[in-house]
């Protein structure tokens, strides 16, 4: 099934080049965070598995504020423990081979030395 969005609920779209990459960003990011629909009660939420998943990403706080009245077809929401099972056992595979490769690729650039 493709993505679908709608952003008529957005206020104040941005819809400059860098104003789209985040909306883009945000867009996409909902199949991440399984929260399908943007609203006041639940765009922390939403930041919040984000940021989990994407520590270092480019999406901020404020941007996903911003993109409330988002309308995407990602459904169903999970709540935060439907997700928490599904993504974080993920996330910490994902962080140990990230670890183990860094330290692999460390003793590799010694050896060398």
């Amino acid at each position: 099934m493709a993505l679908e969005y709608d952003l008529r609920g957005i206020a104040n779209r941005d819809l400059s080049d860098k104003g789209w990459a985040i909306t883009e960003s945000v867009i996409v990011a909902t199949l991440i965070t399984r929260v399908g629909i943007l609203t006041e009660d639940n765009y922390q939420e939403w930041w919040g598995r984000y940021s989990i998943f994407s520590p270092d990403g480019m999406v901020k706080l404020a941007d996903v504020r911003r993109h409330i009245g988002l309308k995407t077809n990602v459904y169903p929401d999970l709540t935060r423990e439907q997700w928490a099972r599904t993504f974080i056992p993920n996330i910490i595979a994902e962080r140990i081979a990230q670890a183990v490769r860094a330290e692999a690729d460390a003793a590799n650039a010694n050896e060398v030395a």
